[in-house]
């Protein structure tokens, strides 16, 4: 499958070498085009992370993220949302 993501290359290359000139544009929550559609864009820099997830606060629902850098920058499209959401992020470690 895959990856759904609306960032470009460059952007995620420039958080993960940590040369973003601000970081809080493309990390976090952020309402995103999503083919036409809007939807919550979730993104994270987690090196290392294995995997993580965010979690709706109100629901407690989770939404598994995907690592879409090696270095460990991880995304979730939640394509029913339509507005940000609070969140909490639960994130596995090797150790």
């Amino acid at each position: 499958m895959a990856v759904k993501t609306v960032l470009h290359e460059d952007v995620i290359r420039a958080i993960v070498d940590t040369t973003h000139h601000d970081p809080f544009q493309v990390l976090g929550a952020h309402i995103v085009d999503l083919a036409g559609r809007k939807c919550v864009a979730i993104r994270a820099f987690l090196p290392n992370a294995v995997c993580a997830q965010a979690i709706d606060v109100a629901t407690n629902k989770r939404f598994p993220m995907q690592r879409i850098h090696p270095a460990g920058f991880f995304e979730v499209m939640v394509e029913d949302r339509h507005e940000v959401f609070a969140y909490r992020l639960a994130t596995e470690f090797g150790n």
